[in-house]
């Protein structure tokens, strides 16, 4: 079962959330469920999750994160 996760859908666009996108569309996948980056750099990782808790209002909780 999928699980929905609420969240901002309108963030301000600002440098954070451009570089969030810029981030995914360089190093990002997205299957039906989920979506994930092809990358293990933990430094950009934790950034991503900052921003999407900080704009999209998405709590750490709510993502698993596997780094390989």
């Amino acid at each position: 079962m999928t699980k929905r996760i609420e969240f901002n859908p309108n963030p301000e666009l600002n440098e954070d959330v451009s570089w969030l996108i810029g981030f995914y569309l360089a190093e990002g996948i997205k299957n039906k469920n989920s979506i994930g980056v092809a990358n293990k750099e933990e430094k950009l990782i934790i950034k991503s999750l900052d921003i999407f808790e900080k704009y999209f209002a998405i709590k750490r909780e709510k993502w698993s994160v596997f780094i390989k």
